[in-house]
């Protein structure tokens, strides 16, 4: 796989993906650089430790015909390769056991999950406007209960009055 890293391929979810597969199945990756972007942290992860082609100085040609020498490089079976130097085949698959029919899984009635989730999110949006809004309006007292309410809290108009004539 040749990656030609720029600042676009850098943050590019696909470039990230393809690159992943490629080093999850150790394909050799050649890394050539077109531009001074940093390394992303995503990217650091499969090619921290690769060799890069550095394609920065002119003349740019002269890094492409470098490219093309290792490519065929890589491609060109190489007759010193014995069938002892290759790697192992990877281990089989561990066997998937199936569920047992019946038991209740994540997947299974998708609309009462929807439902519940949408009862859960018109609850507290109701809390929360009612804790807004401050509850419900103190009812507005009407003038016949006003005025028995203000007899009684009215002080009687002699309590506490001194008169002048008193000694004291």
């Amino acid at each position: 796989m040749v990656l030609i890293f720029s600042q676009h391929s850098n943050v590019s979810a696909a470039v990230l993906s393809e690159v992943e597969l490629a080093a999850n199945a150790r394909i050799h990756i050649l890394n050539f650089r077109v531009d001074d972007s940093p390394l992303g942290d995503d990217l650091r992860f499969y090619l921290q430790r690769l060799h890069w082609f550095d394609a920065l100085t002119p003349p740019i040609e002269q890094h492409h015909a470098r490219l093309v020498q290792m490519i065929q490089r890589l491609l060109t079976p190489s007759s010193t390769v014995k069938e002892e130097e290759l790697p192992p085949p990877p281990p089989a698959p561990p066997e998937v056991v199936p569920r047992k029919p019946g038991g209740l899984r994540a997947t299974k009635f998708p609309l009462l999950r929807i439902v519940l989730l949408v009862a859960l999110v018109a609850g507290g949006a109701v809390a929360i406007w009612r804790w807004i809004d401050g509850g419900p309006p103190a009812p507005q007292p009407t003038h016949a209960h006003t005025d028995a309410h203000r007899r009684q809290v009215e002080p009687d108009s002699h309590a506490g009055v001194i008169p002048h004539d008193t000694e004291r």
